[in-house]
């Protein structure tokens, strides 16, 4: 009988384009100091989220954003696990 392997997907967030801008500005950053933070070689992928009303996002990416957020005095809700 054949074994049935699964594996683990990433985990999806939710976030509003606002609420990651307010909590961008909250931090004292900008748009391109927090991706550069992040380690992106552009802006762009921030931009889109701060300008969707809401975007989704897997949680690796997502814990990179927090994680410098978080340094700078941001708290998060609504996160499990964290």
């Amino acid at each position: 009988m054949p074994d049935l392997r699964v594996k683990p997907v990433e985990t999806v967030y939710e976030v509003r384009g606002a609420d990651l801008r307010r909590a961008i500005s909250a931090a004292n950053m900008t748009q391109a100091e927090i991706s550069k933070a992040c380690g992106y070689t552009s802006g762009a992928r921030i931009c889109r989220m701060v300008k969707a009303t809401k975007t989704r996002i897997g949680g690796n990416a997502l814990h990179i954003i927090l994680r410098v957020l978080k340094r700078r005095g941001v708290s998060v809700q609504g996160l499990v696990g964290d």
